[in-house]
């Protein structure tokens, strides 16, 4: 038993730099596979991350402002019907006020604008709707 032992301890004497070479190897070889590389969080600057946790991180930082993107559109959209409408209820109660104050206005003429201003406030309530049932869907969606 003394043999091969003295074998094996003249063997690391006589080569160890090549043993201690391996040795410093397989150590480093064993840090490098079984340590994953760390950094930052982007949102929690305290924490430390993977480069598969950071992507998730990124992933859905998108997803969130494509998410507040349509809505920034849709309240933008809103906006501008809601100023349309006023718009043309101001040139329709304007042009009926002219006609009142000229004398040129006729029952017809009249009527028209009152269906023309009931057409408009009823325009206006389905699109109000329909930006609201977007807006419930766009919500639901992101859920």
């Amino acid at each position: 038993m003394s043999d091969w032992f003295h074998s094996l301890v003249k063997f690391l004497d006589y080569n160890r730099g090549v043993v201690l070479g391996l040795l410093i190897t397989i150590a480093l070889a064993g840090w490098l596979v079984g340590c994953d590389v760390t950094t930052t969080s982007i949102f929690n600057p305290e924490a430390k991350v993977t480069a598969i946790q950071l992507q998730n991180e990124i992933s859905n930082f998108k997803s969130d402002m494509l998410a507040k993107e349509a809505l920034i559109e849709t309240a933008l959209d809103d906006l501008e019907q809601k100023t349309n409408l006023r718009k043309q209820v101001i040139e329709t109660i304007g042009g009926l006020g002219v006609g009142l104050a000229s004398g040129t206005v006729t029952p017809a003429g009249a009527i028209s604008s009152v269906v023309s201003l009931l057409l408009l406030g009823a325009t206006g309530g389905l699109t109000l709707d329909v930006v609201r049932k977007n807006r419930v869907i766009a919500s639901q969606k992101a859920s």
